[in-house]
């Protein structure tokens, strides 16, 4: 798990890790799975419509919808 925290925040200074939140918790699964998508380039970024993104160093982006979970775009 200290991996994949210092990886969480190797770009993004002081971004917090938190495995049980959404997004981190669908990198990790995703990580766990094979797919890695690197590390977070931004902090959670709030849109209009009340989700949630999350842009990765592979160009991928976590998208969170409270009414569907985590996808990946």
């Amino acid at each position: 798990m200290r991996a994949n925290q210092a990886v969480w925040s190797s770009v993004v200074p002081g971004l917090v890790f938190n495995p049980d939140t959404g997004i981190c918790g669908y990198w990790i699964e995703l990580k766990s799975n094979g797919q890695y998508i690197g590390a977070p380039i931004t902090e959670e970024i709030s849109n209009d419509d009340g989700t949630i993104d999350m842009a990765f160093t592979s160009g991928a982006v976590i998208h969170w919808d409270p009414n569907v979970g985590p996808s990946l775009v």
